[in-house]
């Protein structure tokens, strides 16, 4: 298999809203998508328009270089 023949697939935004309802639920303000998880332009841009602070941090000791989302 060569990686040209690969497609880069991100995870739907309908699955990113869940996740945030989720933690939500749970009396957390914001979640983490690892830096190994491809998210596009368009997507941060949605999630920014929606009136979410997107953004790259270290979430803890272990979980560097992620994107943020806060709401």
């Amino acid at each position: 298999m060569k990686a040209s023949s690969l497609k880069k697939q991100e995870e739907a935004i309908e699955s990113i809203f869940k996740r945030i309802s989720e933690a939500n639920a749970n009396f957390q303000n914001k979640i983490f998508i690892p830096h190994y998880q491809y998210l596009t332009n368009e997507t941060i841009l949605k999630l920014i328009e929606k009136g979410y602070k997107v953004y790259k941090d270290d979430w803890d000791g272990l979980i560097t270089n992620c994107t943020i989302i806060e709401w």
